[in-house]
């Protein structure tokens, strides 16, 4: 067994260098042998996928997205396709990616000219993010909310359903 001691602020971490996560430990060819969450393959992407994969994506209220790539640490700007269906133009909408896909989806936000909250839900693939298409409308409009997915389901939680104006009382609503 390998100890390793770190000190980070006056405290002292010990460390079982010896114990590795289950990616870490080699598999076998042979499916069957491998840990239950290595079972499942993630699709193939090419190096310039996964590098493009890797990274931030900033989408809101303006006609095009920004993506920070983590490999080459610049941010890129792009334009949103003639084929999308989202064309940005809702402020505070709620972005999450699916990771076993690698989707992004947009839930919701408000129209940046009328202040009306969106049910509206867009997904696209990351190495296609200027290509949103329409899957689905929310049961409530909302903007202002989180999105998060756990075990492959997308929850939409909280924010607020009324016309973002100076002149309007917040609603917030319950998840």
């Amino acid at each position: 067994m390998n100890i390793m001691k770190t000190r980070s602020s006056n405290r002292t971490k010990t460390v079982d260098t010896d114990k590795q996560s289950a990616y870490d430990q080699p598999t076998s060819s042979d499916p069957k042998n491998r840990p239950a969450d290595l079972q499942k393959k993630p699709p193939k992407m090419g190096d310039e996928e996964i590098s493009k994969a890797v990274g931030l994506y900033c989408i809101g209220d303006l006609p095009f997205l920004l993506f920070y790539n983590c490999k080459d640490k610049r941010w890129i700007k792009q334009e949103f396709s003639e084929e999308s269906k989202y064309k940005g133009g809702l402020k505070y909408p709620s972005v999450v990616c699916f990771n076993h896909n690698f989707s992004i989806i947009v839930t919701g936000g408000c129209d940046n000219y009328t202040g009306e909250a969106s049910e509206s839900v867009f997904k696209a693939h990351v190495n296609e993010a200027d290509t949103f298409t329409k899957i689905s409308s929310m049961k409530n409009k909302r903007y202002g909310h989180c999105s998060v997915v756990v075990k492959n389901f997308l929850y939409v939680i909280g924010g607020f359903d009324h016309q973002d104006t100076e002149t309007t009382v917040p609603s917030t609503l319950v998840s």
